[in-house]
């Protein structure tokens, strides 16, 4: 494996991280057009780029839930025998397509990158060539001028996001977005953690009668409660919509448990999860939530935004002419084989003055 070093531009990081990619793979013929959007080539080196850092991205998140590799030789669709790593490659292309149309539209709605976003874009894609080994650069393929391409889609589409989204409506009700917020204390069982059934129960009985003891169980630290009977013993603060819990992750048992309940009030008993070997004690907090109604009204109106922006594009796609090089797409394999992940640049030492 060959390393591929993460590097930093003010405002393009914000874009798009870029960094050191520990990789191997086959080298690809990275100047031809692997698609044509109204006439515009996409390279086969600007998709590599792009796959190879998703691939990054997604080798960095299954460490961190503690999942292994392998599964991007894995099959997708029976019918074709797609795998997932081809389903990758593909929905790649398509977003590099649809950031191509948003960019040829980006005149008419008076957008255009700064000077500033230039020399910044120009900045990453000079340090993704000298950062980087002449193996990682050989193995994705992708030119400086790739990398340049690919950046200014990025920032155009994040700059064209409110320009399309003008005539969206975004005012979000408190109403719509009020958050109810609850704290709950899980105690796991029969699992890797050695406690049986009936030490959990024990505990959760203590815990729930040390909470109901508090001078104002309303405001007690149930998290200091909680450890304080129980080392394994997990303390979380959730929240939904308080006028549709649709969204709500709880478990099952847990909302049942929380329906009646007033602001501060704690369920009177210990709660059995449904279809788990769980035990939970819960109390609703807050039925809006200001931090995270706030939050959820901002969500809200990004999502609207981003359905319109889907809408939009969706619309230009109709109207375009988009003819892809299936052959020459097949050149860029995405396989458990060629694997990229981030690298940790080592630290330079600094020399006291």
């Amino acid at each position: 494996m060959s390393l591929f070093k993460k590097v930093a531009a003010v405002g393009v990081a914000a874009v798009m991280g870029l960094g050191l990619l520990a990789g191997c793979g086959q080298g690809i013929p990275g100047s031809k057009a692997v698609s044509t959007v109204n006439g515009e080539a996409i390279s086969l080196g600007s998709l590599a780029f792009y796959t190879r850092y998703q691939q990054a991205e997604m080798s960095q998140w299954m460490t961190m839930m503690g999942s292994g590799s392998g599964m991007y030789d894995q099959e997708f669709d029976a019918e074709s025998g797609m795998t997932y790593g081809d389903e990758m490659r593909n929905t790649a292309l398509t977003e590099l397509e649809d950031y191509t149309l948003v960019r040829q539209h980006a005149e008419e709605m008076g957008v255009a990158l700064t000077d500033e976003d230039k020399a910044e874009i120009e900045q990453v894609a000079d340090a993704y060539v000298t950062k980087n080994g002449d193996d990682v650069l050989k193995s994705v393929g992708a030119s400086k001028a790739d990398v340049i391409n690919v950046l200014n889609l990025l920032k155009t589409q994040s700059l064209m996001l409110e320009p399309i989204a003008a005539d969206v409506d975004t005012e979000v009700s408190e109403e719509e977005a009020a958050q109810t917020s609850v704290t709950l204390v899980t105690l796991r069982y029969n699992g890797t953690n050695g406690v049986t059934k009936e030490e959990a129960e024990a505990a959760a009985e203590e815990i729930l009668d040390k909470l109901k003891a508090e001078k104002n169980p309303a405001t007690a630290d149930m998290e200091a409660i909680a450890d304080s009977v129980m080392e394994n013993a997990a303390t979380s603060v959730f929240h939904f919509s308080t006028n549709d819990n649709s969204d709500s992750t709880l478990n099952a048992a847990v909302m049942e448990a929380i329906d009646g309940l007033g602001e501060g009030e704690i369920a009177d008993k210990v709660i059995q999860g449904e279809d788990n070997e769980c035990l939970y004690i819960v109390r609703v907090d807050s039925f809006n939530d200001p931090e995270a109604t706030a939050s959820k009204m901002e969500s809200i109106a990004n999502e609207r935004k981003a359905a319109n922006l889907e809408e939009t594009v969706a619309a230009w796609r109709e109207e375009s002419t988009i003819t892809r090089d299936e052959k020459v797409l097949a050149k860029l394999k995405v396989t458990d084989e060629s694997s990229y992940v981030f690298a940790v640049e080592e630290p330079t030492e600094s020399t006291a003055e």
